[in-house]
């Protein structure tokens, strides 16, 4: 299964994948994966859990902070920029994840 959603205002390409095909593709060190250069999801049909969807969601917002240039934080600037980011965010990626979960599992 394969669809688009809007993350950010971005299309963003989320896909189900069996076992086999996962693996081949991204091995099996992980239970899905977000690549937010191309801007897709895939997840592990194996996996597939509301929690896992709800982590990979994050991933792909967390990659609008633009923190790739950045080195290191204090703990207390890491915990200052998770609360801003869950205020910012938090609900958006909850619901993200929910609705990706029932696109999912619709009979």
């Amino acid at each position: 299964m394969k669809f688009k959603v809007t993350i950010n205002e971005d299309p963003w390409t989320i896909e189900l994948l069996a076992p086999d095909i996962y693996e081949l593709r991204h091995g099996t060190d992980s239970k899905a994966i977000t690549d937010d250069n191309d801007r897709f999801i895939h997840f592990n049909v194996g996996y597939l859990t509301l929690n896992v969807i709800k982590h990979e969601v994050h991933h792909a917002y967390w990659s609008y902070l633009c923190l790739d240039d950045v080195e290191t934080f204090t703990p207390e600037q890491m915990s200052e920029i998770t609360a801003v980011f869950t205020e910012k965010y938090g609900e958006k990626e909850l619901n993200k994840a929910k609705e990706i979960y029932k696109r999912f599992t619709k009979k």
